[in-house]
C-alpha cells in the first residue's frame, strides 16, 4: 500500500495536471493518465538501459576465457601456441 501523499505533494500533482490540461487541451483526469504513462515510460526506459548494462557484462564475461591471463576473448586468441 503506497503511503498519502503529503499536502504539498498533492497540490504539486494537480499543479502538473492542471497546467499539461492546458496546454494539450484536454481533460485534467486526461492529464492525469498521460503524467502516469509518461512516468511508466521512464520507468521501462530506466529498468531497459540496467538491463541492457547487466547482458553487456555478462557477454563479456563470457566472451573472455577464464584460462587465458591476458584476458582476450577465444577468438583475439593466438591459436599457434
Amino acid at each position: 500500500m503506497m503511503a498519502r501523499p503529503t499536502p504539498a505533494e498533492h497540490y504539486r500533482q494537480h499543479n502538473r495536471e492542471m497546467k499539461l490540461a492546458l496546454e494539450r487541451g484536454c481533460t485534467p483526469l486526461e492529464a492525469k493518465h498521460e503524467l502516469r504513462r509518461r512516468e511508466g515510460l521512464g520507468r521501462i526506459a530506466e529498468r531497459q538501459r540496467k538491463l541492457d548494462a547487466m547482458r553487456a557484462d555478462f557477454r563479456r564475461e563470457c566472451a573472455r576465457d577464464p584460462h587465458d591471463p591476458t584476458g582476450k576473448p577465444w577468438m583475439m586468441q593466438d591459436l599457434d601456441k
